[in-house]
């Protein structure tokens, strides 16, 4: 169980605090809710019922080392073949990748659009969703280090 003051990722909106558990009555049953401050989404505050906290993907941010791991690799070309013959499955699984609120996969989603980008123009679907793993990957930078967005947004450039 999380505590006020942690530091965890929600897979929809990024890294956050937990600003406080909270009682809440939905449809007459009383239940407690972890109320989450948001770092980058365009909500100040997302609840989550603390029983699903599992089913929704929330999970504590990466430690530095991990972070700092991933950095290193982050500007690297994506080297696996990257297939594009069927962009609808190509689509779904990179949706899959970043609903999955897993670090490295939005990395890999990252490096994936990033070398796409290189060779070719992204499509408007593409382009946000490389926006919204941007996004995401800046929320943990912040989380982690515990910088402003300007300098985890450099870091993430410079990597």
């Amino acid at each position: 169980m999380f505590k006020p003051g942690d530091a965890v990722v929600h897979p929809s909106h990024g890294a956050g605090y937990i600003y406080s558990i909270e009682d809440r009555s939905v449809a007459g049953e009383n239940k407690k809710y972890y109320k989450i401050a948001m770092i980058t989404s365009s909500l100040q505050y997302v609840m989550v019922p603390v029983d699903y906290i599992e089913k929704i993907g929330i999970r504590k941010i990466h430690d530095e080392t991990k972070i700092d791991a991933l950095l290193n690799t982050l500007n690297d070309d994506y080297n696996k073949e990257i297939s594009y013959t069927n962009w609808n499955e190509f689509n779904r699984l990179n949706i899959a990748r970043l609903r999955s609120g897993n670090l490295y996969e939005v990395v890999k989603l990252y490096k994936i659009l990033k070398t796409l980008g290189k060779s070719k123009k992204l499509g408007i679907r593409d382009t946000e969703m490389l926006s919204k793993a941007k996004l995401m990957l800046i929320s943990e930078l912040i989380a982690c280090k515990n910088i402003s967005y300007k300098d985890a947004e450099t870091l993430l450039k410079t990597a």
